[in-house]
């Protein structure tokens, strides 16, 4: 067995997972991961799509020519059986779709964004693919604040409120997000084999969970509603910024969560609601429009830190 800690837990697994940190810790872990035992396609779903199938207690996924893999109980435990993938794409999807599955299961909310570590707390970035989360987060942990979470952000709420709990130490960038960053992308190896993504190491600066001060939803102008709003006084060139409330926050999470079909098939559709309503009421969110014509990167990291200094002590409990 690999030993490894992610998002706060101690993970036992046949199945090598070099986006992690390894760790010595003897202790039971609180999620395995099995190599085979995936069971039979269910034969009575709550909820199903094309490649997966759930039903409160067991989630089942089968991706052609990779693997398939299920998630049981209260995602306690995984189970990962290769077909004719390569580990690089097995470990993949399990990344994308069994893992989203299990820490849903465990109670823990997913959201499709990132976080950074800074003065005031952490500061998470959702969106949705192509908003450009991953090159905003990465562009901040160049800056010295640590990277928390790429493409899979975890949160949970703790006694003071809600809180991130960090992922494993590497970034998925696309070529283009690596050359303003100054990075060779043929130097890191692919997130997916053919693939033009690669995985970049950043400092975590530890695995211990920090608390969320505040949100940021970043949107492409074309994908974003009310663009033709006036911008904020000040707002960078080639970025929309605007004042968001707690309906208009809540929206935002509820569209930015992680493979969120999920829930429906694990009855846990309600639950995660009251939830994102929840963490939209205990932290300030602002909303960020991007133009993607124009090259916004350090803009978007310079607003970053700024608001969050002035937002992260408005911040209130749980």
């Amino acid at each position: 067995m690999y030993r490894y800690r992610a998002y706060d837990l101690l993970v036992a697994s046949e199945l090598e997972l070099p986006e992690w940190t390894p760790t010595d810790d003897g202790q039971a872990p609180d999620l395995v991961v099995c190599l085979g035992g995936v069971p039979e396609p269910l034969a009575d779903p709550v909820e199903a799509r094309v490649t997966w199938a759930a039903r409160p207690g067991l989630w089942r996924q089968e991706v052609p020519g990779v693997a398939r893999y299920s998630v049981h109980g209260a995602g306690a435990e995984i189970r990962v059986e290769p077909t004719s993938g390569s580990a690089t794409d097995v470990r993949a999807f399990f990344h994308d779709g069994a893992l989203a599955a299990a820490l849903h299961a465990r109670g823990r909310f997913v959201l499709a964004g990132g976080a950074a570590a800074l003065p005031g707390g952490a500061v998470a970035v959702i969106g949705r693919a192509g908003a450009g989360v991953s090159t905003a987060v990465a562009e901040l942990a160049r800056r010295g604040h640590p990277a928390l979470a790429d493409h899979k952000l975890v949160v949970r709420f703790g006694a003071g409120g809600p809180e991130v709990l960090p992922a494993g130490p590497t970034i998925t960038l696309w070529p283009q997000s690596m050359a303003w960053l100054g990075l060779d992308p043929e130097a890191f190896p692919p997130a997916r084999d053919g693939r033009p993504p690669r995985r970049v190491p950043a400092s975590t600066g530890g695995g211990e969970p920090v608390p969320l001060r505040a949100v940021v939803v970043l949107q492409r102008r074309r994908d974003a509603d009310g663009a033709a709003e006036a911008d904020r006084d000040g707002a960078p060139r080639g970025l929309r910024v605007f004042p968001t409330d707690p309906h208009v926050a809540t929206t935002a999470v509820l569209r930015t969560t992680e493979q969120r079909r999920i829930l429906g098939g694990l009855g846990l559709a309600r639950e995660h609601f009251l939830w994102a309503a929840r963490l939209a009421g205990a932290v300030p969110s602002v909303r960020v429009v991007r133009n993607p014509k124009v090259r916004t990167l350090e803009a978007l990291a310079d607003f970053v830190e700024e608001w969050a200094a002035e937002a992260a002590p408005a911040a209130v409990g749980a």
